[in-house]
């Protein structure tokens, strides 16, 4: 179906993008994942929905670090800016 179609392109696109990024994930400890969503439009988007439309990319980023994505510890926003098409803006720190 579409949707797992759409979501096999957006982990892939998250991967190649953290390659491209040229990011290596320390060798243990925690990771701070900080997100940033920007939506297409002013409507109103529940925090859990944003966040779960969210899981096929932040699988591709830990694939491409190669590790398991527990170690993620997430930091979330959502920006009063509007872009068209939406945009998720990506940080990942070594967390503290």
């Amino acid at each position: 179906p579409y949707t797992t179609l759409f979501r096999s392109a957006y982990r892939a696109a998250a991967h190649a993008l953290t390659k491209q990024a040229g990011l290596v994930a320390p060798d243990d400890g925690r990771i701070l994942l900080v997100l940033e969503f920007v939506p297409p439009d002013r409507r109103h988007r529940d925090e859990d929905n944003i966040l779960a439309s969210f899981k096929a990319a932040r699988d591709g980023i830990a694939d491409a670090l190669g590790i398991n994505d527990r170690r993620f510890v997430t930091q979330f926003s959502q920006s009063t800016d509007v872009v068209k098409d939406g945009m998720v803006l990506v940080r990942i720190k070594e967390a503290t």
